[in-house]
C-alpha cells in the first residue's frame, strides 16, 4: 500500500484543528473517514502518529517528526499543479500569425 494525498491531508488537518472532529469539519467529511485515513497512514509508516490525551489526542514524537514532510509533499504537489496550469494557460495564449 502507498501513502495517499487523502491521508496526508487528514493528518495535517487533525494537527491544525486539534481534533478529528475539527479536521472532519474542515475537510467536509465524516469523522470515521478522517480517523481511518490517519490510522492507515500510521500503519503505512509503522508508527503511532497521535496518542490519547484525556478526551482528546496529542501528536506523538513520530507524528511531529513526520508533519513537516507531509506539509512539504502537499506544498510541492500544489506548486506542481500551479506550474502545469500556468504552462497550459501560456500555451493557449500563444498567437501565431501567418502571411500568404
Amino acid at each position: 500500500m502507498a501513502i495517499t494525498i487523502t491521508q496526508l491531508t487528514a493528518f495535517l488537518a487533525v494537527i491544525k484543528g486539534g481534533s478529528v472532529t475539527a479536521a472532519a469539519d474542515e475537510l467536509v467529511v465524516t469523522q470515521p473517514s478522517v480517523s481511518s485515513a490517519v490510522a492507515a497512514l500510521g500503519r503505512e509508516l509503522d508508527c503511532e502518529l497521535f496518542e490519547r490525551a484525556g478526551r482528546g489526542i496529542r501528536l506523538t514524537a513520530a507524528g511531529a517528526a513526520f508533519a513537516p514532510y507531509a506539509a512539504d509533499v502537499l506544498g510541492l504537489l500544489e506548486n506542481g499543479r500551479t506550474a502545469a496550469h500556468e504552462a497550459s494557460a501560456a500555451a493557449a495564449r500563444r498567437l501565431e500569425i501567418a502571411a500568404v
